[in-house]
Protein backbone atom coordinates (compact mmCIF):
# COMPACT_ATOMS: atom_id res chain seq x y z
CA UNK A 1 0.00 0.00 0.00
CA UNK A 2 2.82 2.78 0.52
CA UNK A 3 2.11 3.99 -3.02
CA UNK A 4 -1.43 4.92 -2.43
CA UNK A 5 -1.52 7.09 0.95
CA UNK A 6 -5.33 6.63 0.75
CA UNK A 7 -5.45 2.82 1.14
CA UNK A 8 -2.78 3.68 3.98
CA UNK A 9 -4.97 6.39 5.62
CA UNK A 10 -8.29 4.11 5.16
CA UNK A 11 -6.62 1.34 7.51
CA UNK A 12 -5.59 3.69 10.00
CA UNK A 13 -8.71 5.26 10.68
CA UNK A 14 -10.25 1.71 10.72
CA UNK A 15 -7.40 0.00 12.80
CA UNK A 16 -7.02 2.70 16.02
CA UNK A 17 -3.99 0.17 17.38
CA UNK A 18 -2.85 -0.16 13.46
CA UNK A 19 0.73 2.01 12.97
CA UNK A 20 2.96 1.86 10.06
CA UNK A 21 6.60 2.53 9.51
CA UNK A 22 8.39 4.31 6.97
CA UNK A 23 11.05 1.02 6.60
CA UNK A 24 12.31 0.61 2.91
CA UNK A 25 9.03 2.97 1.71
CA UNK A 26 11.25 6.63 1.83
CA UNK A 27 11.70 5.97 -2.27
CA UNK A 28 8.04 5.39 -2.17
CA UNK A 29 7.02 8.47 -0.50
CA UNK A 30 9.08 10.33 -2.58
CA UNK A 31 7.42 9.30 -5.72
CA UNK A 32 4.40 10.85 -4.58
CA UNK A 33 3.36 14.75 -4.07
CA UNK A 34 5.34 16.41 -1.57
CA UNK A 35 2.41 17.92 -0.01
CA UNK A 36 0.23 14.85 -0.18
CA UNK A 37 3.16 13.18 2.10
CA UNK A 38 3.36 15.85 4.24
CA UNK A 39 -0.36 16.20 4.57
CA UNK A 40 -0.56 12.30 5.17
CA UNK A 41 2.03 12.27 7.74
CA UNK A 42 0.66 15.83 10.02
CA UNK A 43 -2.36 14.07 9.81
CA UNK A 44 -1.35 10.51 11.18
CA UNK A 45 1.97 11.87 13.17
CA UNK A 46 0.77 9.55 16.42
CA UNK A 47 0.63 6.33 14.00
CA UNK A 48 4.15 6.09 11.91
CA UNK A 49 7.42 5.84 12.83
CA UNK A 50 10.79 6.15 11.23
CA UNK A 51 12.56 2.96 10.29
CA UNK A 52 14.88 1.88 7.38
CA UNK A 53 16.37 -1.81 5.99
CA UNK A 54 19.46 -0.69 6.90
CA UNK A 55 21.60 -4.37 7.04
CA UNK A 56 23.56 -4.46 10.09
CA UNK A 57 26.10 -7.18 8.34
CA UNK A 58 26.97 -6.30 4.40
CA UNK A 59 29.99 -7.00 3.01
CA UNK A 60 33.24 -4.37 2.34
CA UNK A 61 35.26 -2.75 4.78
CA UNK A 62 33.72 -1.30 7.74
CA UNK A 63 34.02 2.67 7.17
CA UNK A 64 32.39 2.44 3.63
CA UNK A 65 29.27 0.50 5.54
CA UNK A 66 29.26 3.05 7.94
CA UNK A 67 29.39 5.85 5.73
CA UNK A 68 26.65 4.10 3.45
CA UNK A 69 24.45 4.02 6.65
CA UNK A 70 25.20 8.04 7.68
CA UNK A 71 24.56 8.94 4.10
CA UNK A 72 20.94 6.81 4.34
CA UNK A 73 19.77 8.77 7.60
CA UNK A 74 21.22 11.97 6.34
CA UNK A 75 19.15 11.58 2.82
CA UNK A 76 16.03 10.98 5.00
CA UNK A 77 16.41 13.50 7.91
CA UNK A 78 16.74 15.91 5.24
CA UNK A 79 13.61 14.87 3.19
CA UNK A 80 11.82 14.76 6.39
CA UNK A 81 12.90 17.97 7.77
CA UNK A 82 13.68 20.46 4.92
CA UNK A 83 11.96 22.44 2.29
CA UNK A 84 14.91 21.58 -0.15
CA UNK A 85 15.18 20.40 -3.21
CA UNK A 86 16.22 16.92 -3.17
CA UNK A 87 17.60 14.83 -6.07
CA UNK A 88 15.69 11.32 -6.51
CA UNK A 89 15.78 8.86 -9.34
CA UNK A 90 16.88 11.50 -12.13
CA UNK A 91 14.06 14.42 -10.95
CA UNK A 92 13.47 16.64 -8.33
CA UNK A 93 11.41 16.58 -5.39
CA UNK A 94 10.93 19.33 -2.44
CA UNK A 95 11.72 17.84 1.43
CA UNK A 96 8.53 17.67 3.26
CA UNK A 97 10.05 20.03 5.99
CA UNK A 98 7.98 18.44 8.57
CA UNK A 99 7.62 20.58 12.34
CA UNK A 100 9.82 19.42 14.78
CA UNK A 101 7.22 18.47 17.23
CA UNK A 102 6.06 15.75 14.26
CA UNK A 103 9.44 15.02 13.83
CA UNK A 104 10.03 13.99 17.03
CA UNK A 105 6.96 11.95 17.05
CA UNK A 106 8.24 10.22 13.63
CA UNK A 107 12.09 9.62 14.98
CA UNK A 108 11.48 8.98 18.66
CA UNK A 109 8.03 9.32 20.46
CA UNK A 110 6.24 6.68 18.77
CA UNK A 111 8.66 4.06 19.08
CA UNK A 112 8.43 4.50 22.29
CA UNK A 113 4.67 4.52 22.79
CA UNK A 114 4.17 1.59 19.65
CA UNK A 115 7.32 -1.14 20.94
CA UNK A 116 7.31 -1.80 24.03
CA UNK A 117 10.54 -1.66 25.74
CA UNK A 118 11.61 0.96 24.78
CA UNK A 119 12.34 3.47 27.09
CA UNK A 120 11.72 7.28 27.05
CA UNK A 121 14.00 10.36 27.04
CA UNK A 122 13.56 13.17 28.70
CA UNK A 123 12.04 16.09 26.51
CA UNK A 124 13.88 18.82 25.98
Amino acid sequence: MESDLDLVAERLDLYPNFAVDTAARVPFLKAQPSARVRAFLIKYQERVLYGTDIELFREGDAPSVVAAWQNKLAADWRYFSTLDAIEFRGRMVQGLGLPPSVLRKLYHDNAVHWMPGILPTNKQ
